[in-house]
């Protein structure tokens, strides 16, 4: 899986993306991860088990209501704002990015 392949992704850790882990290293790069490795695979899999499971809910709002997608990620990404969905906004953010990498579309600025 890449997940935001670019030179600049920091390396994986385990099967954890170094898109995820980003999140919570403390100069955002390759300072020292501030979870435990449980912890953060906890995290990791909660927030890609959330995207997977937001590829429905967009493209029903594509294909169904004729959404264009980023009208569709603006839609979903107030959704995660709110906290409700329990992710931080950090990974709120890696989640829609997540989401508009599943569904190949072009991922947020």
């Amino acid at each position: 899986m890449s997940v935001f392949p670019s030179p600049r992704t920091p390396e994986p850790l385990g099967d954890i993306p170094g898109s995820f882990v980003a999140l919570y290293r403390a100069d955002g790069a390759r300072g020292r991860v501030q979870l435990s490795l449980a912890e953060l695979a906890e995290r990791y899999d909660y927030c890609e088990d959330l995207a997977q499971m937001l590829v429905d809910t967009a493209r029903q709002a594509h294909l169904d209501a004729g959404l264009p997608p980023s009208d569709v990620l603006e839609r979903i990404e107030r959704g995660l704002a709110d906290g409700a969905a329990g992710a931080s906004p950090a990974e709120a953010q890696w989640t829609l990015r997540r989401l508009a990498e599943l569904m190949r579309w072009d991922a947020l600025s």
